[in-house]
């Protein structure tokens, strides 16, 4: 009717509480007579959608025989206010010099679709200086092995630990006091 306006309705509308992925009811309610209205109030929902959250894993870089390197990830598109994203991050086992996969695993995420991307770990060769001190030696070229002595090998650590070495025939092996080596 002229001059008479909907909001002269009184109603209540409520949602169900709940912020999670789902769907909650919401109503409307009031007096079904009002003034010259009948009213009817029909329910609606209200949907809460998964977020998209990418989970990158970030390449990582160690040099051999040094401490293992943290691994971390870039997690986007995580509303502020949300819930952690649950994951965890691991890499193929290995400790030599090479490349090893970095894994992200999964965690239950009702309120994500993630999607995820693998990260690089690797181990690159650790440089170290040998320096040889001693005498200088020489030869003249007559097809055998000889004996050079007075020299000494270091290095600024200690590499590896080896003692009782055999080596294939014609291979040389190195001793403290005198060095062997094939000149050729």
């Amino acid at each position: 009717m002229e001059g008479e306006s909907e909001s002269l309705i009184a109603r209540t509308v409520a949602r169900a509480t709940g912020e999670n992925v789902g769907t909650y009811a919401i109503t409307a309610s009031g007096e079904a007579t009002q003034g010259n209205y009948s009213v009817t109030y029909e329910p609606a929902t209200f949907t809460v959608t998964k977020a998209a959250v990418t989970i990158a894993a970030e390449n990582k870089e160690q040099v051999f025989g040094a401490e293992a390197v943290a691994l971390t990830a870039t997690v986007t598109g995580k509303p502020e206010s949300g819930v952690a994203v649950n994951y965890t991050l691991a890499r193929a086992e290995g400790d030599d010099v090479g490349t090893y996969a970095i894994g992200v695993t999964l965690g239950e995420n009702p309120n994500y679709e993630i999607t995820t991307t693998s990260g690089t770990y690797t181990i690159t060769p650790k440089a170290i200086a040998v320096a040889v001190n001693g005498n200088n030696a020489s030869t003249i070229y007559d097809g055998a092995d000889h004996t050079i002595t007075g020299f000494t090998a270091t290095t600024e650590e200690t590499l590896y630990d080896v003692s009782n070495v055999a080596l294939a025939t014609g291979k040389t092996a190195f001793s403290s006091g005198s060095k062997r080596a094939p000149i050729r």
